[in-house]
C-alpha cells in the first residue's frame, strides 16, 4: 500500500511542471552548482547523491531531476532518497545505514528504504543550481573508470531518461542541447557503486568525512 501511495502523490506532483524537462536521475548542489547523474536502475544515482550530502552537498532530487527550460538550471524537488536492496548488497556502509530503518516492499516484491536526507545530514535544501557536471553511470563489471565523454552520447542518454520529452516538445531537446554544451560531460563505469564512489570521490577531490 505504501508504495501505491508514494508513487502516486510522486507521479501527481509532476503532472502540472509543464515549463520544466524532467528526467530520470539524480543531483546533488554545492556552491550553486550542480552535479546530475543519469544512468539506468541499479547504476548508482541515488547510492552517490546519498555520498555526496555526506559530504557537503545539497540534495536536489532523486529519481527525477527538474531544470527549467528558460534557465537551464535545476530547481530543487527535495525527497526521501531510494535505496534499493540489491544496491546494498556487498555495501558495508548502506548495510549500516538501512539497518534497522523503516522499509517497504514493492509491487514486484523488491525491498526499498526512503532515506530521510536530513538524516544524512542534509538540514538544508538545496537553492537552483548551474549545471556543472553530467555523468552517465553505468554498471561494468569489466571496468572502473571516468573519462570525459561526447556531447552527442550525452544528449542521447538524456534524450533517453527524459520523463516528460512529448509534452514540452522541442523545447526539451533544445534545453537539453544547451545544458550538454555548456557543461562537463563524463562516462563513469565501474562493478558496483561503493567502487563508483571511490572513483567518484577521488575525481571531485572529496576528502571523505571519517
Amino acid at each position: 500500500m505504501y508504495w501505491w501511495l508514494e508513487d502516486t502523490l510522486y507521479k501527481g506532483s509532476l503532472r502540472p511542471l509543464s515549463h520544466y524537462l524532467v528526467l530520470h536521475g539524480a543531483a546533488a548542489e554545492r556552491g550553486g552548482e550542480a552535479i546530475v547523474f543519469l544512468g539506468e536502475s541499479y547504476a548508482g544515482k541515488s547510492t552517490l547523491t546519498m555520498k555526496l550530502i555526506q559530504n557537503g552537498y545539497r540534495l536536489l532530487s532523486d529519481e527525477v531531476v527538474l531544470i527549467d527550460s528558460d534557465s537551464f538550471r535545476v530547481v530543487p524537488f527535495p525527497r526521501n532518497i531510494l535505496i534499493r536492496e540489491k544496491s546494498i548488497q556487498g555495501n558495508a556502509d548502506l548495510e549500516r545505514l538501512c539497518e534497522g530503518r523503516w522499509h517497504y516492499e514493492d509491487e514486484k516484491g523488491e525491498i526499498k528504504w526512503m532515506m530521510d536526507p536530513g538524516a544524512l545530514g542534509a538540514v538544508e535544501i538545496a537553492e537552483e543550481a548551474r549545471v556543472d557536471e553530467i555523468i552517465w553511470l553505468e554498471r561494468d563489471k569489466e571496468a572502473s573508470d571516468i573519462e570525459p565523454v561526447g556531447m552527442r552520447a550525452v544528449v542521447e542518454m538524456m534524450v533517453q531518461h527524459g520523463l516528460n520529452l512529448k509534452k514540452i516538445s522541442q523545447v526539451g531537446v533544445e534545453t537539453i542541447v544547451q545544458i550538454v554544451r555548456a557543461s562537463r560531460n563524463y562516462h563513469l563505469r565501474a562493478p558496483h557503486a561503493g567502487v563508483a564512489w571511490r572513483i567518484l570521490r577521488d575525481h571531485l577531490g572529496i576528502k571523505e568525512k571519517k
